[in-house]
């Protein structure tokens, strides 16, 4: 296939996910499609079958619902893709990197995450890990893996750090030297699994004991907070839940009105603020990956030190709190971890601030995202 063709193709297919006259799906099956370049493309529902896509790049481009099955996707730049309920069983992704990927509901059934490789950069045999031999393996760092299928899937090596695998399905998977430090593993059981020489440093679980004790008292906290925000101050306290595990009272923190709350280093993950007025709220070194806040009043509000990967932000208000003696307080983003956020109608008085939050700079490997892994 020549570069026009395959052009040609993707453009049609983008007609097509967007229902416009003259779209056509594409349906690619055991085609080389080495190298490929398509960054930033909506290609939703498209079709590759046994297909090469080795070194092919894809970075920040919506594969929501593709098909992938038995194709090769080693080395692959697939950085920022969505790839929620994709299709990827039996593919090979040894080397891909996908970081702040989405693969929420993604079937990775029988996928082979790892590559392992000779000294003279011949490919070994299966067993080369076992045998000390170099291994080239996938990076799903910041990737956000809920509900994924991964049974049997070959994850020697694979780099799982400060992913999301709430509910992911691991069951037979080979994790020997897997890094999951940082992930969050709600839900995650590790049975049939061989996890020999994997790491779990700060690794997120269930909610413990003691903090589903303390739902009690964070009800009655959430209640005094809106009557103080209400009152002016007249009555109730605004809430102070520092290190809170606010995870077990989700379904309590959608409309609320908890202006100046303090929430700092809380424990947040997938919590739905949806709604809720924030002004001036501080979650200063929160872990807020995969919450939302769409629609929330976020004048002034702090989230320094935060990890923000996958927190969506749709509709909400991040412009400056002008206060009573004319100061203005921007939204505080200062070292925060904010890749793939959700930004769409966001609204917000400083340029540069969503820039910054969009492409989460202050992430060492942010830089590379916007620059040559982008480039072309």
């Amino acid at each position: 296939m020549t570069p026009d063709q395959l052009s040609t193709a993707i453009s049609q297919h983008e007609r097509y996910a967007k229902r416009l006259p003259g779209g056509a799906r594409i349906q690619f099956r055991m085609t080389n499609l080495a190298g490929i370049v398509a960054q930033r493309r909506l290609l939703h529902d498209a079709y590759f079958i046994s297909c090469d896509l080795t070194d092919a790049r894809f970075a920040l481009s919506d594969f929501s619902r593709a098909t992938f099955y038995a194709s090769s996707l080693i080395r692959a730049d697939m950085r920022g893709c969505k790839l929620m309920n994709a299709d990827l069983r039996g593919s090979a992704l040894g080397g891909a990197r996908l970081y702040a990927a989405n693969l929420d509901g993604a079937d990775m059934r029988e996928a082979q995450l790892a590559i392992a490789s000779s000294a003279d950069g011949n490919t070994a045999t299966p067993r080369a890990w076992e045998a000390g031999k170099i291994c080239e393996t996938v990076s799903l760092r910041e990737a956000s893996l809920k509900k994924a299928r991964l049974t049997n899937a070959r994850l020697d090596g694979t780099d799982f750090g400060g992913a999301n695998l709430t509910g992911a399905n691991l069951d037979g998977a080979s994790l020997r030297g897997a890094c999951f430090d940082g992930a969050i593993l709600s839900g995650v059981e590790f049975t049939r699994c061989r996890i020999d020489g994997a790491s779990f440093e700060g690794a997120l679980h269930d909610p413990d004991e003691q903090a589903l004790a303390a739902i009690p008292d964070l009800l009655v906290a959430l209640a005094q907070a809106e009557k103080w925000a209400t009152s002016n101050g007249n009555s109730g306290a605004p809430v102070i839940a520092d290190g809170t595990d606010l995870r077990v009272i989700n379904d309590a923190l959608q409309g609320r009105i908890l202006a100046g709350c303090r929430m700092r280093d809380c424990i947040a993950v997938g919590v739905n603020f949806s709604g809720s007025v924030l002004v001036g709220a501080s979650f200063d070194g929160a872990d807020l990956r995969d919450a939302r806040f769409d629609n929330c009043d976020l004048r002034g509000a702090s989230f320094r030190n935060c990890k923000l990967s996958h927190a969506s932000f749709v509709r909400a208000d991040l412009r400056n709190l002008e206060k009573r003696n004319g100061h203005k307080l921007p939204p505080n983003f200062a070292g925060a971890l904010a890749g793939a956020l959700e930004l769409t109608d966001a609204r917000y008085d400083c340029p540069g601030l969503f820039d910054w939050i969009a492409h989460g700079s202050n992430h060492p490997e942010a830089a590379s995202r916007e620059g040559d892994a982008l480039a072309g």
